[in-house]
């Protein structure tokens, strides 16, 4: 399973991110490990094929700058394809985003997998990914070639994004075409105060202490100076995280009820998130 860190605040980003994924990649990952931040509407990436001291080694992944980003680690990666390590940018530049989770929560949905690759073909875009023979479940092109299920994911949120869908709706449009077993996190520079995360039952953790808010795969990866109690992200919902806490929107997946995929989790999540720090957008 990957792990995955995320921090909007008032602190540097990237010390955090990394710190929080080395306390992870101990339980899995520490294959392959990525990092993205934004300051002043850019966005900067580091990866490499290895874990959290690679990346310091051989990156300067730990000074990044900005007070918010993502990081990511994984269970696999060889050397020299550094590529297909999370995150993943969008072709234009402006999204990124990382997931945990890739096959297909029922073989019927593969097929959508196929179409969201060749709709984004038709709306001219090409992907760094493309491969004859993939390693593990990946969409397939109508030439017969696939690609990483992730790079299909950030590139269809900004063709939504084209389609005049707000950053939610893209990224719970992207999540239903591309549905599966997944939880996946994104931030784009048009709206650089604020990640977005949305998930099936994959897990997915948030804590909001005084101006800051944290993301971790497991509540064990949060820094011991930041108190407060952790909380699952709710199911199907896109959420909004920033400085100043999380919003659970009224976007979201468009393939289940939340209380179908597992009811308790789902009731859990939404009842016990501290009222005056977590709201409910209708």
């Amino acid at each position: 399973m990957c792990n995955l860190a995320g921090y909007a605040g008032n602190r540097q980003a990237a010390p955090i991110l990394l710190e929080m994924l080395r306390a992870q990649q101990a339980y899995n990952g520490g294959k392959s490990t990525g990092i993205a931040t934004i300051h002043e509407g850019k966005i900067h990436m580091r990866k490499v094929v290895g874990n959290v001291d690679d990346l310091i080694r051989n990156t300067d992944a730990l000074e990044l700058p900005g007070t918010i980003g993502i990081a990511h680690s994984r269970p696999s990666g060889k050397p020299g394809l550094e590529e297909y390590a999370q995150p993943f940018l969008s072709m234009d530049g402006q999204s990124v985003l990382m997931t945990n989770g890739i096959q297909p929560a029922f073989c019927s949905y593969t097929g959508d997998w196929n179409k969201a690759v060749d709709l984004l073909v038709d709306g001219g875009h090409t992907f760094r990914t493309e491969v004859d023979n993939p390693k593990g479940e990946s969409p397939k092109r109508a030439n017969g070639r696939f690609v990483n299920p992730r790079e299909v994911r950030v590139n269809l949120v900004s063709y939504y994004l084209k389609q005049g869908k707000t950053l939610t709706e893209a990224l719970a449009a992207s999540c239903t075409h591309m549905y599966s077993d997944n939880v996946s996190v994104l931030m784009n520079a048009l709206q650089p105060d604020t990640i977005f995360a949305c998930r099936t039952t994959r897990p997915i953790n948030v804590l909001v202490g005084s101006g800051e808010t944290l993301l971790s795969t497991t509540p064990l990866a949060f820094p011991d100076d930041v108190s407060g109690e952790a909380y699952p992200l709710p199911l199907m919902y896109v959420c909004a995280v920033s400085a100043k806490g999380m919003t659970i929107t009224s976007d979201r997946i468009d393939r289940e009820t939340p209380s179908a995929v597992t009811p308790l989790v789902h009731q859990k999540a939404l009842l016990e998130l501290p009222s005056m720090q977590v709201s409910m957008v209708q």
